[in-house]
This record gives structure tokens, C-alpha cells and sequence, in this order.
């Protein structure tokens, strides 16, 4: 049972890649809410056991409300502010991936009152740690289908490009293991069959990347009993062939993936003729 200290402070977790951070940016131009992206550094805590690091994010999570309510700066995972959409740019590095255009720091934001929603983004950390913070509080998973999340992980310099999830595995033995083996694409597959696992276990609610970009953010706003209308231009990534020839070579696994994830096979292979046909 969720305590009521916790009635307007919801959680958000996702696939990393699956548009989390758009859906702070979609939340952040609602009436009475704040959206926060990555406000907690999951390396700097503590706690290593599930209970007790909870009982540490709880304790952050009060920390920054009380500071939001008196206008106080807070850590964020962007210190230009709340409206983020996307935290990786286009400018690349010298091995050819998209930078962070997200720096970590401090931010100071107008004052909230207890009639704001607080809504907490973290991906790897919440979904490791779902079953314990279901009993305090709501949390919401976005995902998106393997496809555009592989290939987006192959291009982008994040951890995840070279099969690891730091947050993850921090809280799950099962999966440092799995991930300290194998090729990075076999680790890649591991990571987003682990966040799929972790939502059906924990019978999380899902909002698909998809829908939300289909219907203008109203996939998001009707799960989280918001009223709002935005309007969404969602940019298409175009991938070099080296990069699809990646998801050729493992179709077979990333297909079942997308079958687990609860995609229709009609939908994976019209995705993976897209991206052939553009290269």
C-alpha cells in the first residue's frame, strides 16, 4: 500500500532510449507538475541492499520537494533547467556517437506548493529497485520497441553502447553477471529482455514511446489522469548500414524481444524494413 506521504510525488522509470526524458518535457507543460530528470546520482548511494536504498531514495526525494517548495536548488541531471527533451545532441565524438548534451549540476526553479505533482525520473535505478518502491509509491514505466532502442544504443555514448547499465547492475547480481560476459550486442539484448523482465514482474503500468508520439502525449497524459494538449514533431534517426547490419545478424533474438515487449510481429518487421530501406 502506497503512503499517503507519497500522494503526489510519482515515479517514473524506462528503457533507457525509449523517450523518458521527452515525457519530463511533455509533463513540464502541465499545470501542477514538476518532471525532474535523473535528480539522483544512483552511484553516490550508500545503500547496497534493495530496503535500504529505497529508504535513501525516499529520503532524497522528500529533500528535493521540501527544496522545490522553498525554491532551493536542487541536483538535476541538467543544470540548464527542467525542459529537456532529448539528453543526447548531434554533435559526435572521435569514435562517431552522439554526445550528452545533458550536464549534471544544480538547478533553482519558482516555487511549488503541495498541490504539484512531483514526478521523478530515473531508468535503471527505479527498475532495479520497482518492487520496493511499489510500496510507496506510483511508478510508471515508458518503452519502446528494441529496434529503434538498439540502434539507438549503438550510437549513442552511454554506458549501454558497450553493454552495461551501471544502476542496474548495482542492485541486481544476476544481471552484473550476465553483463560481464559476452558481445556487446548478446549484452545489449540482456539489458532490454532485463528491463521488460523487471516491468512484468513488478506489473507495472506501460506507456509505449509509440503511443505517446502517435497521440500528441496523450497516451502519457491519460495514464497519469493529467489534462493537457501539446503538440509533438518527433524527429526520424537515419542509421548507417554497419549499424542495421547489427540488428540483422541477432533478427532472430531482437524479433522474440519484440514479442516479449509486446509488439506485433507486423509492426517489428515494417520497423526493420524502415530502417533497411533508409540506409
Amino acid at each position: 500500500m502506497q503512503s499517503d506521504v507519497h500522494q503526489n510525488n510519482k515515479l517514473i522509470t524506462g528503457i533507457p532510449r525509449s523517450g523518458t526524458t521527452l515525457c519530463c518535457n511533455l509533463l513540464n507543460q502541465c499545470e501542477n507538475a514538476v518532471a525532474l530528470h535523473e535528480p539522483i546520482d544512483p552511484q553516490k548511494l550508500t545503500s547496497i541492499e534493495p530496503a535500504t536504498a529505497v529508504e535513501e531514495i525516499s529520503k532524497q526525494i522528500k529533500d528535493i520537494r521540501t527544496s522545490l517548495e522553498n525554491s532551493q536548488a536542487i541536483e538535476h541531471g541538467d543544470n540548464a533547467g527542467i525542459q529537456l527533451d532529448n539528453p543526447i545532441g548531434l554533435d559526435t565524438n572521435d569514435k562517431g556517437l552522439r554526445r550528452q548534451q545533458a550536464n549534471r549540476g544544480k538547478v533553482v526553479l519558482p516555487p511549488i506548493d503541495d498541490k504539484t505533482t512531483l514526478f521523478v525520473k530515473q531508468n535503471a535505478l527505479f527498475t532495479a529497485l520497482a518492487g520496493e518502491l511499489l510500496k510507496q509509491y506510483s511508478l510508471t514505466a515508458i518503452v519502446r520497441n528494441p529496434i529503434d532502442v538498439l540502434l539507438s544504443w549503438m550510437t549513442v555514448d552511454l554506458p549501454v553502447n558497450k553493454g552495461r547499465l551501471p544502476a542496474g547492475e548495482k542492485y541486481d547480481r544476476r544481471l552484473a553477471e550476465e553483463l560481464s560476459k559476452g558481445t556487446v550486442i548478446e549484452r545489449q539484448i540482456a539489458i532490454y529482455r532485463w528491463f521488460i523482465e523487471k516491468f512484468s514482474q513488478a506489473k507495472l503500468t506501460t506507456v509505449r514511446y509509440e503511443d505517446i508520439i502517435e497521440t500528441n502525449g496523450q497516451a502519457l497524459y491519460s495514464v497519469l489522469g493529467i489534462m493537457n494538449t501539446t503538440s509533438l514533431s518527433p524527429v526520424e534517426r537515419k542509421f548507417s548500414q554497419n549499424t542495421v547490419s547489427h540488428i540483422k545478424k541477432s533478427w532472430s533474438h531482437i524479433l522474440f524481444l519484440g514479442l516479449e515487449a509486446g509488439y506485433s510481429e507486423e509492426f517489428l518487421y515494417q520497423r526493420f524494413a524502415q530502417h533497411v530501406s533508409s540506409v
